[in-house]
């Protein structure tokens, strides 16, 4: 049976270390729109959703908290189904979802994350008032001028090669409390109101910063540290890889590659959005608006560099790397990765890439699939994934 370790805190989670580790279920108390909740999830290796749900269920086996859901999840997913939450119908916002139950069963290319969070009661105004707390900011900086452009020039470096939504700003984590005060790099995200991260800055400290100065402009200084742009790397991978563990070290050395060729790059410009107020996320920047979209242009590339093949096929184990599909749109634009699914292999198209499909591609967007003619490059919205 696989092991169980819960949590207090998303925090005591966090510094624990157990974050990213595979077949191990996590349980983390915590609270959000007022409400108690549990949320316990899973990584882990295996071919079916139905393995991966039952060895998470398997493994809370006698937790009350979680009695009644497995059968109605496996449904769902025998349907097609494989995510839900707890909404309510307003007049004029139609359903709205005010931080009751939610789950989701993903699939990773022979990895499964399955997640489940359930409510057990109201929070106390005090824990309320915790939870809505601001993230702690300061205008003041300890950098001398010169430091500041060298990190101002390395940031302008790094998002020429990989495009990035969110600030990149420096900060004094010695003000932070518990092992952020020894964090290099934060990724700062809120609840997205289901649950998941949403990152809206990154910060590097300062102290850091003025390590990476020295040693810029005196290379026989007796400590060399971690330089400058893998840090930020690292922190730009939980954008897109919220947890530590095989992918988010991947993706960290992608982004490495990328800014060392110094060559611009599509990845990431549809990433996650930026913060508008306290609670509060805007989605706008996670797909282009409508009418943007209906402005978009496609551009098809079949070369793919022996790094890149090398990446991507790690990445996803049952499917050929076959080419890039670069997208303009008013405002900006991406890239993604053209997978063709492997003979003997079924299964969806991963979220963010293109599948070759025959005579036409499919498009995984965040909250829907776009077809692509192969003839034409015309956009059809809103399809099945096939």
């Amino acid at each position: 049976m696989l092991k169980v370790v819960e949590f207090e805190s998303f925090e005591d989670f966090e510094e624990s270390g157990i974050s990213g580790k595979y077949e191990v279920v996590t349980i983390v108390k915590g609270g959000s729109h007022g409400k108690k909740r549990v949320c316990a999830d899973l990584m882990t290796d295996c071919k079916r959703y139905k393995t991966a749900i039952r060895r998470f269920f398997k493994a809370l086996e006698g937790d009350s908290r979680f009695d009644g859901w497995r059968e109605g999840i496996e449904e769902s997913c025998e349907n097609g189904c494989f995510g839900d939450k707890e909404q309510y119908w307003e007049s004029g916002k139609g359903l709205v979802y005010k931080g009751g139950w939610h789950w989701c069963v993903e699939d990773h290319d022979g990895t499964y994350y399955v997640e489940l969070t359930v409510v057990t009661g109201e929070e106390d105004e005090e824990q309320e008032a915790d939870d809505t707390a601001s993230t702690p900011s300061s205008n003041e900086t300890t950098l001398t001028e010169e430091e500041i452009k060298f990190f101002n020039d390395t940031v302008a470096k790094v998002k020429y090669s990989v495009n990035v939504r969110v600030p990149i700003e420096p900060m004094n984590h010695e003000q932070l409390t518990g092992t952020n005060k020894e964090a290099l790099g934060i990724c700062w995200a809120e609840d997205d109101g289901t649950g998941k991260p949403a990152p809206f800055r990154i910060t590097i400290d300062e102290f850091f910063i003025h390590e990476c100065y020295v040693y810029e402009n005196d290379p026989l200084a007796v400590l060399r540290p971690a330089s400058l742009e893998q840090v930020i790397a690292h922190e730009i991978a939980h954008l897109h890889v919220w947890r530590h563990g095989k992918k988010h070290t991947a993706l960290t050395e992608h982004i490495c590659r990328l800014i060392e060729k110094g060559e611009p790059h599509g990845m990431g410009d549809s990433g996650p959005a930026p913060r508008t107020g306290a609670g509060e996320v805007t989605m706008a920047a996670m797909q282009p608006t409508a009418t943007e979209q209906q402005e978009d242009t496609i551009e098809i590339i079949n070369d793919v560099s022996e790094d890149d093949m090398r990446w991507f096929s790690a990445q996803h184990p049952h499917h050929n790397v076959v080419g890039f599909m670069r997208e303009t749109y008013s405002g900006g634009g991406s890239t993604r990765v053209i997978l063709k699914m492997k003979p003997g292999h079924k299964g969806w198209t991963p979220s963010g890439t293109a599948r070759d499909c025959g005579d036409h591609y499919i498009v995984a967007r965040y909250s829907q699939y776009d077809r692509v003619d192969k003839k034409t490059l015309t956009i059809t919205r809103d399809v099945d994934d096939k």
